[in-house]
């Protein structure tokens, strides 16, 4: 059987969150959603937020056009040369810049050096629950919601 998990993490890839913060982030949503557990991770830079099985494709966030997972996983490779601290890259179809972390992702992914798994959460995460992990994490936050 598979598995979806919910990963909240900050809107902008460079934010570091406390552990006071992430924990009662933590114990906030085992204290009001139904879910198999809540784990908390982090890591020293950047790490590429995944979607698991979810992501279809990636399009570019100025021209709208699609981008071929070849040339996603080179931008990906060379990032990942600087532990996904540089995430610039100038993009095959417009040739305009970016970051890999603009990029339109279906299903939504992201970068983070923090974040919170809730593993097969009962129910949908509403706008309510994200505006008050926001609250509490005080940053923006992003929903990847991944499938394993």
């Amino acid at each position: 059987m598979s598995d979806t998990v919910c990963k909240i993490i900050p809107a902008d890839p460079n934010t570091k969150i406390s552990p006071d913060k992430m924990d009662a982030a933590r114990k906030y949503v085992e204290d009001i959603l139904k879910c198999d557990s809540v784990n908390v991770q982090y890591s020293d830079d950047p790490k590429f937020i995944d979607c698991g099985s979810n992501l279809e494709r990636i399009k570019c966030p100025l021209c709208g056009r699609k981008l071929g997972f070849d040339w996603w996983q080179g931008a990906m490779s060379a990032a990942s040369k600087s532990s996904f601290t540089g995430l610039d890259v100038v993009l095959p179809c417009c040739n305009k810049e970016s970051s890999l972390n603009e990029l339109d992702y279906d299903f939504k992914c992201g970068f983070a050096s923090c974040e919170i798994d809730i593993v097969n959460p009962a129910k949908d995460i509403d706008d309510e629950l994200i505006e008050a992990i926001s609250k509490l994490l005080a940053c923006d936050i992003s929903v990847v919601i991944a499938r394993y």
